[in-house]
């Protein structure tokens, strides 16, 4: 069958096509767009915290989420992603907080490990919980379908970034 004998239908779906492939090109722009808006939100928000509260939060979840019952100081280097002077000093801050205890390891003295303190753990399952609740705000009028779709696709996208960036 030649689209020469069926030539109206043959424009129609070009233009159909046409007018598809600009709407996923301006849905995927939009995307990329918002993606970054969002960055950069986040990080006006985080600057609203204090210097101090924001290394709090971040060194006790990077304890908690570790798969170490004790990680040292470079594991939590590596899970925040910063240089090993700079996760010292974000664990100094937490120890002054009250926030982990620093210890030196049983195996090697040198090397010190971390542990939650009570203050800690609470503040690490505060901010989970406020992830949360900022993620189900955001999707209250989606379905459950919805929110699990979005959730599984974001995790694979996140996963594709670590992968690009090196991880």
């Amino acid at each position: 069958m030649e689209c020469s004998s069926f030539k109206p239908v043959c424009i129609r779906y070009a233009i159909e096509m046409t007018e598809h492939q600009a709407k996923n090109q301006d849905t995927l722009q939009a995307a990329s767009r918002a993606l970054f808006k969002l960055g950069r939100r986040f990080a006006r928000q985080q600057s609203a915290l204090s210097e101090a509260e924001l290394s709090g939060i971040l060194v006790a979840q990077a304890v908690a989420e570790s798969s170490d019952q004790q990680p040292n100081i470079a594991q939590i280097a590596k899970s925040l992603e910063v240089e090993h002077s700079t996760a010292s000093r974000l664990v100094s801050r937490a120890q002054k907080a009250g926030i982990v205890n620093l210890q030196p390891a049983a195996e090697d003295a040198r090397v010190r490990v971390l542990s939650l303190t009570e203050n800690g753990e609470t503040l690490a399952q505060q901010a989970w919980d406020w992830q949360q609740d900022v993620f189900l705000r955001l999707t209250q009028d989606w379905t459950e379908a919805e929110r699990q779709n979005f959730a599984e696709q974001f995790l694979r996208f996140a996963a594709a970034l670590e992968k690009e960036m090196g991880e």
